[in-house]
């Protein structure tokens, strides 16, 4: 993980992977983000800078998570660890939910893996075509 990457380099891409990668990001652009402007800006932001997973999350992805794991305002005794901080059994929930940053973020690690690209590089690049390239 790149924590704190402010880098604007762009990746250097074939036609095709470029093609192919666009199409995921218009698949998940302009989806409203919990902690950035969008989910895809969030996956960025959790992938390079903040390594805060929850940065990722998309608005739906947030509530469906309060939906789950609250009541009243307050994380439900099953996913505190008794210091008011959440559990494992929190992270397996949201590791295992179907949540839109998963999906996405698991795309974005497929294309890495089948081209050989970093992970991060991949997300900053998503992120940058859906500002720029869109």
């Amino acid at each position: 993980m790149l924590l704190n990457d402010t880098r604007t380099d762009r990746m250097q891409l074939t036609q095709q992977q470029r093609e192919e990668l666009t199409a995921h990001v218009r698949k998940w652009a302009n989806i409203d983000g919990d902690y950035e402007p969008t989910m895809l800006g969030g996956i960025w932001h959790y992938r390079c800078d903040s390594g805060i997973f929850e940065d990722a999350l998309s608005v739906a992805d947030r509530e469906w998570i309060t939906a789950n794991t609250e009541k009243d305002d307050k994380l439900l005794d099953k996913y505190d660890d008794g210091d008011g901080f959440t559990n494992d059994a929190y992270w397996d929930l949201l590791c295992e939910a179907d949540l839109q940053c998963n999906t996405a973020m698991g795309e974005q690690m497929a294309f890495a893996e089948k081209y050989d690209l970093c992970e991060e590089d991949v997300a900053r690049e998503c992120k940058f075509i859906e500002e720029n390239d869109l």
